[in-house]
């Protein structure tokens, strides 16, 4: 019986593979639903995992704008290392918040 780890394993080759999962399920002898299954299974474990690590944050520069007026409908703009901005409106979530950068920095690794 495959371990958690030989269904990790199997998830990133089907990856890097190309293919579809059923595709990749036919050539490795298992069904392309549970490739499907195994990847939401370890993706859902991972976020849990993920959320107990301390967040590793950049440091930020304020840049105050003189045509830009700021007010309580203004949203909380951060922006990545990759150009792309996150804006975040006023009243957050900040658990949804961590989640999302916990995301985002796995991605940038």
């Amino acid at each position: 019986m495959a371990t958690r780890e030989d269904w990790a394993e199997r998830i990133k080759r089907w990856k890097k593979s190309g293919l579809t999962a059923a595709e990749f399920g036919e050539r490795e002898g298992i069904a392309g639903k549970q490739l499907h299954w195994w990847k939401w299974h370890l993706g859902k474990k991972e976020v849990l995992s993920a959320s107990a690590r301390p967040l590793r944050l950049l440091p930020v520069s304020v840049v105050p704008s003189r045509d830009v007026q700021v007010s309580r409908e203004t949203p909380l703009e951060i922006v990545l290392q990759s150009g792309r901005i996150l804006r975040v409106p006023h009243g957050f979530d900040p658990a949804t918040l961590r989640s999302v950068l916990l995301v985002l920095e796995e991605r940038s690794c």
